[in-house]
């Protein structure tokens, strides 16, 4: 499936990088920000929080 998904990228110029790692690494900063102070265990909550951050 991986490999898949990486032909699509094939004309993207990423310079050798797997985007998928920074979109990775984006979202743990993200969840430990906002997750970790606020505790949101609802969709709703999680939104709050993003939009005041």
């Amino acid at each position: 499936m991986e490999g898949g998904v990486l032909l699509f990228h094939a004309n993207i110029t990423t310079r050798g990088h797997n985007t998928n790692n920074f979109i990775k690494a984006t979202i743990h900063v993200l969840k430990d920000v906002v997750v970790s102070r606020t505790r949101a265990f609802n969709a709703v909550a999680l939104v709050d929080a993003v939009a005041v951050v």
